[in-house]
């Protein structure tokens, strides 16, 4: 018997379903790759923002490196480190300070460094152009330029940071820093006193000198009353009126000291900074038993400046000098006493010598020679032996040029990345 063939609803149905499933199977084939797509994508998107994340890193790791390095270094070499080889500082080989202004212009060159995967850098600090970097992990370039010509005393560093050797990641960081002086002395006198200045001894000579006309030759200078015996040569800058009439060398009663009306005031005007910036910044400390000796151990060093006695605000003391040398024409120190100060015996101090007590004296007999100023926030009397005391531009300009007592510190408001 035959079978009847189908009736043609039937072979209808039957592709429908075929379409069905076609359609069905397309759709997620078509749903697959789109995942599969969006899953690559989540991919790169993670990994290009794990490897910003890194550069972002290693860019604010190369401002503080370089921010550290500028404030507290010592001579490096061209691999930043020190020892044999080194020639200058980091922020004497990167940034020009003027003397006088202290203007800031960034010289043409840029350190940097990678990042090993122990955390070790391998640094380049090149006196001139880019830096040569070699070796796996992250690496930074920075970059000093002018911060703003109407501030000269600030300057921009800026760190561009690569999260690995094939320069995947990129990331930039920039901040302005300010110059503070730790110390900075400006006498205008061989001899400032903010009380009064006598010598009237006997058997004791006193010979004050000032021959830089910048200063217009003052000898000494007041804030209470000068009386001066016999004893007292003075000098001044030849051919001019006080230099032929050198007691008009000498300012008593000087109003802009007199109007100082404390002793950190006082120490701001002469030193270039506060007394706790002065402290607590790129100064030793020290006591005065011993104190020859732990000058001359930091000779040729930029830590010359140093604090004896108590912190500021703390009671003084009395402190005697007997005797010693104290600096060099061509490395000068300065020398703050937290008390009365009483010179002994033959003393030579290449520097500024200054006595944050009551009374600067001079005793025991000797020949003693300060070379450079001294500066006493109360008295200055006589003594005994022969004293000298010489204004030395050059020893100040040593003192207050480059960057030796220079800090920098980050100003507010100025980051970006």
């Amino acid at each position: 018997m035959l079978t009847p063939p189908l009736s043609r609803p039937a072979r209808q149905r039957g592709m429908a379903a075929l379409i069905t499933v076609m359609v069905l199977v397309l759709v997620m084939s078509i749903t697959f790759a789109f995942a599969n797509r969006s899953l690559i994508f989540e991919q790169r998107t993670g990994a290009n923002q794990m490897r910003s994340t890194q550069a972002l890193a290693v860019a604010e790791a190369g401002i503080d490196w370089a921010v550290a390095l500028l404030n507290n270094s010592p001579a490096l070499t061209a691999t930043c480190t020190s020892g044999t080889g080194a020639t200058n500082k980091f922020a004497e080989r990167y940034l020009n300070i003027d003397s006088t202004t202290r203007e800031i212009t960034p010289r043409d060159a840029q350190p940097g460094c990678v990042i090993n995967a122990n955390g070790d850098l391998a640094c380049s600090c090149p006196t001139s152009g880019a830096p040569t970097l070699s070796g796996a992990g992250g690496r930074f370039t920075v970059t000093f330029s002018a911060a703003n010509p109407a501030r000269p005393r600030m300057v921009r560093i800026t760190s561009a940071a690569h999260s690995n050797e094939s320069l995947d990641g990129a990331a930039s960081v920039s901040i302005v820093l300010a110059e503070v002086r730790t110390a900075n002395p400006t006498p205008k006198a061989a001899l400032t006193a903010r009380g009064n200045v006598s010598w009237q001894g006997a058997v004791s000579s006193l010979y004050v000198a000032n021959s830089d006309p910048n200063t217009n030759g003052i000898s000494i200078n007041a804030g209470g009353n000068v009386d001066l015996n016999s004893r007292v040569n003075l000098m001044s800058v030849p051919g001019t009126p006080q230099g032929n009439d050198t007691a008009l060398s000498v300012v008593s009663d000087d109003p802009s000291i007199r109007s100082m009306t404390t002793a950190d005031q006082y120490f701001t005007s002469m030193m270039g900074a506060s007394k706790a910036d002065y402290y607590s910044g790129a100064v030793q400390r020290a006591d005065a038993s011993g104190l020859e000796t732990a000058v001359n151990a930091t000779a040729g060093t930029d830590k010359r400046a140093f604090w004896i006695g108590p912190a500021p605000g703390a009671a003084a003391s009395s402190y005697s000098i007997t005797g010693g040398t104290f600096g060099s024409a061509t490395d000068p120190v300065i020398l703050v006493f937290n008390g009365d100060v009483e010179i002994r015996g033959a003393t030579t101090i290449y520097g500024v010598l200054y006595v944050a007590g009551g009374t600067m004296t001079n005793r025991g007999g000797g020949n003693s020679l300060i070379q450079g100023a001294v500066i006493s926030e109360g008295d200055y009397a006589d003594g005994n032996g022969s004293r000298e005391v010489i204004f030395d531009p050059n020893i100040l300009a040593a003192l207050t040029g480059g960057t030796k007592f220079s800090k920098f510190r980050k100003l507010p408001g100025s980051w970006l990345d």
